[in-house]
């Protein structure tokens, strides 16, 4: 069997524990819903996945590829990197909020447990991959400093996204308890305003600009058109 054929069954496999995921909850993944559901051998299982929590680490690492077609902001010249970078953690934000299964998944993926018993390939994918995401947003705020929008160190830039990966981690946990999102209905978080707010000291007079805002917002309603563009071409 080529690399093709294993990537495709590799792909099926995935798809398979996201359907059983969303409907049953992860503490129901067998190792015959693969072999018997997609006909397949456990041999061959085995080869890809060694364990279901090697099937969870990846279905992360999936969910980071994704978001990483994001890093063309980098070089997109239309906004200031701050308006880029405001856009690029809102539209995280509102990722968590709609695609619930993701962020359950990237939440149960951070486990110790869970690392503790996946493969090492794996888990070293998914930190690349982390890291790779994190590099988007530090790269904009340093942009938005070169642009004079912003007076930050190299260390409180690090500081800030460390934070804002805080905050991310907790919208997801928060998003996938029942009680957790009667109680974030009931609050009507504003997540600009919090995020203004992280950042308002290292602007140089201390506040956002109100168009810087609103280009910001303006950016992250078009995101979806613009992934499109850059996939065709």
């Amino acid at each position: 069997m080529d690399k093709l054929e294993h990537a495709k069954i590799r792909e099926a496999i995935l798809d398979r524990a996201e359907a059983i995921i969303a409907k049953k909850g992860v503490i129901s993944l067998k190792i015959s819903d693969f072999t018997k559901g997609l006909g397949i051998s456990t041999t061959l299982f085995y080869s890809l996945f060694q364990t279901k929590e090697d099937i969870l680490v990846a279905l992360t690492t999936r969910a980071f590829n994704q978001t990483l077609t994001m890093r063309w902001w980098i070089n997109f010249n239309d906004n200031s990197g701050l308006e880029k970078f405001i856009a690029y953690i809102l539209e995280e934000i509102k990722f968590t909020e709609e695609h619930s299964l993701h962020s359950a998944i990237s939440t149960i993926s951070c486990n110790r447990l869970i690392f503790k018993n996946a493969n090492s390939v794996h888990l070293k994918e998914l930190n690349h991959l982390a890291r790779e995401y994190w590099e988007t947003p530090i790269q904009l705020l340093i942009q938005a400093r070169e642009q004079q929008e912003i007076q930050a160190t190299d260390e409180q830039i690090n500081q800030l996204c460390h934070l804002l990966c805080t905050y991310l981690r907790g919208r997801e946990m928060i998003n996938n308890t029942y009680t957790g999102k009667e109680y974030s209905e009931e609050l009507r978080f504003d997540n600009a305003r919090f995020i203004t707010q992280l950042l308002k000291e290292l602007c140089p007079n201390h506040s956002i600009k109100p168009q810087t805002l609103r280009n910001a917002q303006e950016l992250r309603r078009k995101l979806v058109g613009y992934r499109s563009n850059i996939s065709v071409s």
